[in-house]
């Protein structure tokens, strides 16, 4: 499957006109910063993710667009 994926991305790259590549490149240098290898939640930091949740409920898109007086149909 990865090896398909980096075909995939080979043969979009080579349709690219020239001018573009320097934003493939950016993408892919900012992309290498990103990865971190993942742990699991130690008990603070699943101390902390409770906290959070319990400050600062979930609110959803929709719930923030009408609070600024737009609606999704207007985006």
């Amino acid at each position: 499957m990865t090896h398909d994926l980096k075909e995939k991305a080979h043969r979009l790259i080579d349709t690219l006109p020239a001018e573009k590549l320097v934003y493939v490149v950016a993408i892919l240098t900012g992309m290498r910063g990103l990865m971190i290898d993942e742990e699991e939640p130690d008990e603070f930091d699943l101390l902390l993710l409770r906290e959070i949740k319990d400050e600062h409920p979930f609110v959803s898109f929709e719930e923030s667009l009408s609070k600024a007086g737009f609606s999704v149909n207007e985006l």
